[in-house]
């Protein structure tokens, strides 16, 4: 049976005019009648007769997420259905199948297809017949494939002839393929082997070559660009048939793309053949379209091609193709057609359409008037042919683009698994739902909503935004790029980003344009849920690359979570314990967090951690050994002038309810919204206050409150609190809700000190080296020492900022030695014999200083906050505040009498160890805890 026996009766029973007027508006607009529109012109155009649950779900199946569930329909369907259905299942599946090479597949369900006149009538092309061949083929079934060129349903075509040339010899092969070009007007090919067989790379045009005539000078130049990266094995197949047209007038720019194979040797010796050939080399690889645009921006032909490295052209290709342009005015370019072939010159196509021969967007030749008004291809990885080829049908017109020889291929392009169009990011089914598509849709906006379309060479901006991975710009497109992508997608929070970071809403500047330009650097997010750092983190890559990343998901993520080496006791409860802040240098609160998750850790509790971001992925890895998960939040101070931020809130009650959290642990009390959450899930509420704000100016600016203001929303908020000294529980005073649990010092790992002193003495202070650190009384000592001449260097640790430059661009002294930021504060207290601590406000815990004495060191410090809880007579000399003369006084007795040095070292470091080591703490902090949470289950 064939499809002429397929009558119009035949096909009134299943036309659905109602349906056919709905879904072709414009036909129900002609007023024509629908059954004869679809008859006279519908199927040609591609038309349904009716709704038909197999092609519908073919687009499900191309364009969405759950192929799975759309494969099993298609088989429920072409088990169960009508006849007409089922065969239309058969091949929507055998597409889908052939597409992943699953030839068995494409057997068992494609052959009812070719059963079924009505449905063959409907699909209207031989794509069904081509498939079938082509799974036959592959899978050695040569006799079923003869069988089906005899079937007389296939009707005749070139599609066809290529089949039928698929089973012969090689030398019949030849003769037949010459009898192809032949009946379409064009000259024969050849082996250029004889003794091997035809293939892509053993093939040559019959004319032979040419000598120039004096009609050749009158030619107009084509310029021919090709790209070429890692090429070695098809450059001379892609270029020798350019250099074989039958248009001579050829100037052929072949731009290396930093090649790291033997390509640009190859090409050394081509360019000896021929004085055609003009060789440019890039020193970093840039992407095909950016070879071609530097090729273009060469290329000084009448007319503009291109042609890619490993595919071959028929001789009269170009000749063809120049002559369609001259035929036509109007015309402005012209693109022939082709078919895809492995090395053996066995047809196939990726995904069956009508046909194996169809337009090579890649052949597309324009004038250079196009190029002036076009400018260049997008400088992105793939799809860039069709984008230009679209631009140009947009400035232009319908029919400014002339086919030669439909139907017929000038030119075999190299099919290979390695191929750009079968990698993952970027395959052909991309076009479909994916990175292609969406470079398709976003072009096509462009070109309908600009009149102005020219691209220049290397532009700064963006005309359209398309995915990260495409792009193959300068660094400006990529972050314009990342700007067009973040005002159309939910990943950026332009509201939240003003109301989180208030300097940015007070500067009035375009927030994503912040952004993407300094905020990525300065350690912003882009949204209230997700950190960009943390994706970086667990990515393992750089923010940018995870912004990148995120644009390209199909939906983000909830949370952003990394495993933790903790394994989870069951029996036991599960605290939340949350950091307020994660910096590239880690001070006091950070260290003293780490200090708690150990303790902790080795309690019978399972231990959540959220932390605001992943800045130091050191600290992160050390805080991942020591609990079951790492959560990212970003998370902002509170401030009394702030509102809470709903959104952080509500990701804290997720987590809560998730993991089951029977407390809320805060490191500090700069923390609300976990706390705001724990409330609201009647989860227990524990704040760990290392700060005195009665004592720290700066502190209550950043909070937005006066001392007691913070006092009291610290009583409001949190149900339990752990003071890190007696200072500290004085200034909460709520005794019946507060534990004193000081800070660990791990005084068992340094070693004591050499028993004698050597001149010149050290001393240090370790800091921030903010101003509140007391670093211009510091200089100010040493001034004073250093106008004494007394035996004593000052070492300044700590990261360089705007306070440092100043100080050491105004203070020129020889004894003061600045020594920077030091990872490890044992390192820079091992060279220490006396530390210095002159802060500016009242510390709560001086936790320093108990580094200094655990470290052997005298302590010299001013007498305020907790320190005198710290130092007594035997290990060090407290002075009044301020007091520069004391301190001076302080040192020049020490200096006096060294073996005091070593002996306040001494008692120092014994003090460290009974009060302040992991062992002496870890009872105080379990206790509490199991009065927290009233449960023996945390020994």
């Amino acid at each position: 049976m064939n499809v002429e026996k397929v009558d119009k009766h035949t096909i009134s029973n299943i036309f659905d005019p109602t349906w056919y007027l709905s879904t072709y508006p414009d036909v129900a607009k002609a007023n024509i009648d629908p059954f004869n529109h679809y008859i006279e012109f519908g199927r040609d155009e591609n038309r349904l007769p009716c709704s038909l649950e197999p092609i519908l779900l073919d687009q499900q199946l191309w364009s969405g997420d759950d192929s799975n569930d759309i494969e099993q329909k298609l088989i429920a369907l072409f088990e169960q259905s009508e006849e007409l259905i089922s065969s239309l299942a058969g091949w929507v599946l055998g597409r889908w199948y052939g597409s992943y090479g699953k030839w068995e597949l494409v057997v068992q369900y494609l052959p009812k297809t070719l059963q079924d006149p009505l449905a063959l009538y409907l699909i209207a092309h031989q794509g069904p017949y081509l498939l079938l061949f082509d799974a036959y083929f592959c899978q050695g079934q040569l006799s079923a494939a003869q069988s089906l060129l005899n079937n007389k349903t296939w009707h005749a075509s070139n599609n066809k002839l290529l089949a039928q040339n698929m089973l012969l010899d090689s030398d019949s092969r030849v003769a037949d393929l010459n009898t192809f070009f032949v009946k379409n007007q064009l000259s024969g090919i050849s082996p250029q082997d004889q003794q091997e067989p035809l293939g892509l790379d053993n093939i040559v045009g019959l004319h032979g070559p040419r000598t120039k005539s004096l009609k050749d000078f009158f030619q107009p130049l084509v310029s021919i660009i090709i790209p070429c990266f890692n090429a070695q094995s098809t450059i001379e197949t892609a270029v020798t048939s350019l250099l074989n047209q039958t248009w001579t007038n050829l100037e052929i720019i072949i731009v290396d793309d930093a090649s790291t194979d033997n390509s640009w040797q190859v090409l050394k010796a081509l360019l000896k053949r021929d004085q055609r050939i003009k060789l440019f080399r890039h020193d970093v690889n840039l992407g095909a379209y950016r070879a071609r645009n530097y090729g273009l921006s060469l290329a000084r032909g009448k007319y503009l091609t291109v042609h890619d490295i490993d595919d071959w052209s028929h001789p009269q290709k170009i000749e063809l193709q120049v002559k369609e342009l001259k035929r036509k005015r109007k015309t402005v370019a012209s693109v022939s057609h082709w078919v895809r072939a492995d090395e053996e010159l066995r047809f196939q196509r990726w995904r069956m359409e009508d046909g194996w021969i169809y337009r090579n967007v890649s052949s597309l030749m324009i004038k250079r008037s196009v190029f002036r008004r076009l400018g260049y291809w997008d400088n992105v990885s793939v799809n860039a042919d069709t984008e230009y080829y679209h631009r140009i049908i947009a400035l232009y017109g319908q029919g400014s683009i002339a086919e030669v020889r439909q139907g017929v291929p000038l030119s075999f392009g190299r099919a290979t698994n390695e191929s750009l169009s079968q990698t993952k990011a970027s395959h052909l089914r991309t076009q479909f739902k994916g990175l292609r598509k969406d470079y398709h849709d976003a072009a096509a906006y462009w070109h309908k909503t600009h009149k102005k379309l020219f691209l220049p060479r290397l532009p700064d901006k963006r005309p359209f935004p398309v995915p990260p991975v495409m792009l193959r710009g300068t660094d400006a497109q990529r972050k314009h790029n990342l700007i067009l992508l973040l005002q159309n997608s939910k990943l950026f929070d332009s509201p939240w980003y003003l109301r989180r970071y208030p300097d940015i809403a007070e500067a009035g500047v375009n927030p994503v344009e912040h952004f993407v330009n300094n905020g990525i650097n300065e350690g912003r997010d882009c949204n209230p849920l997700i950190s960009l750092s943390g994706q970086a983190f667990i990515h393992n890559t750089d923010k940018l690359h995870a912004l990148e990343g995120l644009l390209q998901v199909p939906q983000l993520p909830e949370t952003t979570v990394y495993n933790g080496h903790a394994s989870v006791n069951l029996d036991s409860p599960t605290i939340l314990c949350v950091g307020h802040m994660v910096s590239a240098h880690t001070f006091g609160a950070e260290r003293s967090f780490i200090d708690t998750l150990k303790i902790l850790s080795e309690s019978e509790l399972n231990v959540v951690v959220v932390l605001p971001n992943a800045d130091n992925g050191k600290y992160v890895q050390q805080v991942a050994a020591l609990c079951c998960k790492v959560i990212f939040q970003p998370l902002a101070w509170w401030n009394a002038k702030r509102e809470t931020d709903e959104y952080v809130v509500d990701a804290f009650r997720q987590v809560i309810l998730k993991h089951q959290i029977a407390a809320v642990y805060v490191n500090t009390l700069v923390l609300s919204e976990p706390l705001i959450a724990a409330k609201c899930e009647d989860v227990v509420r524990v704040m760990h206050i290392r700060e005195l704000p009665s004592h720290d100016p700066d502190l209550c600016e950043a909070l937005g409150a006066d001392a007691e203001k913070i006092r009291e929303h610290c009583l409001a908020i949190s149900d339990y609190f752990i003071a890190n000294s007696n200072v500290v529980m004085n200034y909460i005073d709520v005794k019946e809700r507060s534990f004193r649990v000081p800070n660990v010092i791990e005084a068992n790992v340094a070693e004591s000190k050499s028993t004698e002193l050597n001149l010149p003495a050290v001393a240090s202070i370790l800091s921030s080296n903010l101003p509140k650190k007391g670093i211009e009384d510091l200089l100010k000592v040493a001034e004073s020492c250093a106008h004494k001449k007394l035996p004593i260097e000052f070492h300044i640790y700590g990261p360089e900022n705007e306070h440092t430059e100043i100080w050491q661009k105004r203070v020129h002294l020889s004894n003061v030695k600045w020594k920077g930021y030091c990872h490890s504060s044992e390192v820079a207290l091992q060279n220490t014999d006396i530390l210095l601590n002159l802060s500016h406000f009242q510390e709560s815990f001086g936790r320093t200083v108990l580094e200094g004495m655990a470290n052997g060191c005298a302590i010299v410090a001013y007498q305020w906050g907790a320190i005198p809880e710290l130092i007594d007579s035997s290990c060090g000399v407290l002075v009044t505040f301020k007091d520069i003369n004391g301190v001076v006084d302080a040192l020049e007795n020490l200096l006096a009498k060294p073996s005091l040095v070593r002996q306040f070292g001494v008692e120092g470091r014994n003090k460290v160890i009974k009060g302040y080591s992991l062992e002496a703490v870890k009872p105080n902090l379990l206790s509490a805890w199991q009065q927290i949470l009233k449960t023996e289950r945390v020994q």
